[in-house]
């Protein structure tokens, strides 16, 4: 403006061009001004934007933080589950070893049963076998029923029994002959055999005989108790042969109807060096003065007897008589039965006096002989 002055005033045209110039420059002005009051109202209404985003921020982070934590405790959850699924995914594992261990004990059992059937079917046949051989050695084929269910019932009870078996006892069973027989063939299984009871089962000669061939060469047999059957004086052969061939030391003939005879053959048993007999049973049968005078003559050389019994027989007198010198020699018999003998005054009292002489014998029953004075 100033300079378009000094134009005009030099060019003599200036004056004229004064207004316009002052009115831009007023514009210019108010323009600036305006310009800078709008600035200042911007500004306000940025801040006001700045802070409600700032607001929103903070919520988010908030919101973002409060899920953090429950993503934690969702993990914590987790892991915790985790763990307890860990722990019986183990209890499984342990279980399923245990099963395994289970299944190969059973198999191993199931191994040892198919074995124990094999065995057993085995057995069987042979026991057939021996069944079939037994029934014609025996002649079941043709006895009675009740003869051949007791044979069957004899075996079975046998078969069941452990070979280890010290005791065997087949007491009032009526095995009879036949079923003696099956005990007899079946006593070399029992290793250990100590004691047989065939009391009470009818057993005659034939049965007596089967079983002395078995028993004969036992050396762990101690005991044999054979009283109430029926082997009589026919059966006191295969007695004695038990007597001489095992180490039998007590036997038990009681009540078995053995007379005089008998006795001498028992007798050449007493006798002989192989006897290992401490205990001799006669109780209860026929004995008279002749089997007397033969157990006098035998116990006079016998060294291993140390009881006798007699009881129930019929002595008398004159039997116990003999008996009285017996006990004068012998050194080795500590008790004698002889109740219920027939005994009298003088038969006692020949008794009495052997008694002065012998220093070994302690027992000496006497009861039963109501002909005693």
């Amino acid at each position: 403006i100033e300079k378009g002055s000094r134009k005009g005033e030099g060019n003599g045209k200036g004056s004229g061009d004064c207004k316009p110039a002052r009115m831009r420059a007023s514009m210019n002005r108010l323009s600036s001004e305006s310009g800078e009051v709008g600035d200042d109202g911007s500004d306000d209404e940025d801040n006001r934007v700045s802070e409600h985003s700032k607001g929103q921020l903070m919520q988010f982070l908030k919101a973002k933080e409060q899920e953090n934590k429950l993503l934690e405790i969702d993990l914590r959850s987790v892991k915790s589950q985790l763990k307890v699924a860990s722990g019986k995914c183990q209890s499984l594992q342990d279980t399923n070893v245990t099963l395994m261990q289970q299944i190969e004990e059973l198999e191993l059992k199931q191994d040892n049963t198919q074995a124990e059937m094999k065995f057993l079917q085995e057995q069987l046949a042979e026991a057939k076998l021996y069944i079939v051989k037994l029934t014609e050695t025996l002649e079941l084929k043709g006895a009675a029923d009740d003869i051949r269910i007791q044979a069957w019932e004899t075996f079975r009870d046998l078969y069941t029994m452990s070979s280890e078996s010290q005791h065997v006892v087949f007491a009032a069973k009526t095995l009879r002959d036949e079923g003696t027989m099956i005990v007899a063939d079946a006593i070399d299984v029992f290793t250990a055999l100590k004691s047989l009871s065939l009391s009470e089962n009818a057993i005659k000669r034939r049965g007596m005989e089967h079983l002395a061939s078995h028993l004969s060469s036992s050396s762990t047999l101690e005991h044999i108790d054979l009283h109430s059957n029926n082997i009589s004086d026919d059966g006191c052969a295969p007695v004695a042969a038990i007597v001489t061939g095992s180490t039998v030391s007590s036997i038990n003939l009681g009540n078995n109807h053995i007379s005089d005879a008998g006795v001498s053959v028992l007798c050449s048993a007493l006798t002989d060096d192989r006897c290992t007999l401490k205990s001799l049973h006669l109780n209860q049968n026929k004995i008279g003065e002749k089997g007397a005078r033969h157990l006098c003559a035998a116990m006079c050389q016998n060294t291993s007897v140390e009881l006798l019994s007699l009881a129930g027989n019929k002595l008398g007198d004159y039997g116990t008589t003999s008996l009285a010198h017996m006990l004068r020699l012998n050194n080795t018999l500590t008790e004698l039965n002889l109740s219920d003998n027939d005994i009298r005054q003088s038969g006692a009292a020949d008794l009495v006096s052997c008694c002065y002489d012998n220093t070994t014998l302690k027992t000496l029953r006497m009861n039963a002989n109501d002909k005693m004075e």
